[in-house]
């Protein structure tokens, strides 16, 4: 194994956990439960609530994509990972704002704890496959003729 096969392994494992973290970061942080009433006079959950099931399912989706780097050793399909993988972690980063899906406007709510952590996490994926497409996009050393 390369060192840069074995830097990574390493941006890959980083990668796994911070999806794992993505996944239980709602479970960690909860988001608030309060309902919002429709105008015929039903209750629905609040955008923090669809914004979280939308969040849980990438972040599972970041797992499996971080974890499938240390099944694909080619230089291209690692590079199409990260690649992947930073695309991830940017959908993170977009699911929580007002134009899109959105969360709590209160900033005394929980979710507000939430979406920092969130964010972070996102920023992270993003750079994490950003290194990975960098380091797979790097050209490997020449072996020495003996």
């Amino acid at each position: 194994m390369t060192k840069n096969e074995k830097k990574i392994n390493i941006a890959a494992g980083v990668a796994v956990v911070i999806s794992l973290a993505q996944l239980f970061i709602p479970r960690i942080f909860p988001i608030c439960q309060n309902m919002i009433m429709t105008a015929s006079g039903g209750m629905n959950p609040m955008r923090c609530h669809y914004t979280y099931q939308a969040e849980f399912l990438v972040a599972l989706s970041s797992l499996f994509v971080a974890v499938a780097l240390y099944f694909v050793h080619g230089a291209e399909g690692r590079r199409l990972i990260g690649g992947f993988l930073s695309l991830l972690g940017a959908i993170t980063l977009l699911l929580p704002q007002s134009w899109f899906i959105g969360i709590c406007a209160n900033p005394n709510e929980p979710c507000q704890v939430t979406y920092w952590w969130t964010v972070a996490g996102g920023f992270l994926l993003v750079i994490a496959g950003g290194i990975i497409v960098w380091l797979a996009s790097r050209p490997a050393p020449h072996q020495n003729e003996q």
